[in-house]
């Protein structure tokens, strides 16, 4: 039985809702990296959310013509700063991101 052709081969349709079972680590180095991924992946995703939160007020502020601004530029590049020191962030993306916000300031 086959579908159409922008569905899977046919030969691999039974494979489709096949769920593999999540392997797990093998060693007591591999078993703490596990962990230790699972910890920082949390902590980045809550720092990348913050960084988000305070681009968009930023955004939003700029174009309300807001005087407040400017101080949540300075608590942006601030946020930016820390994320680049703690890893989460790289320093060039931090950059382009600054300069950006900067511009847009700037342009205001």
């Amino acid at each position: 039985m086959r579908k159409s052709p922008l569905t899977l081969p046919w030969a691999f349709e039974s494979l489709a809702d096949f769920n593999l079972p999540q392997t797990m680590a093998n060693t007591k180095s591999a078993i703490k990296a596990a962990r230790k991924a699972e910890r920082l992946t949390e902590r980045n995703r809550g720092v990348k959310t913050r960084l988000k939160t305070l681009r968009k007020q930023l955004d939003t502020l700029m174009a309300a013509k807001d005087a407040k601004a400017k101080d949540a530029a300075a608590a942006y590049v601030s946020a930016m700063d820390k994320a680049v020191k703690s890893g989460v962030v790289h320093k060039n993306a931090a950059s382009r991101g600054k300069a950006h916000a900067a511009k847009a300031l700037a342009a205001k």
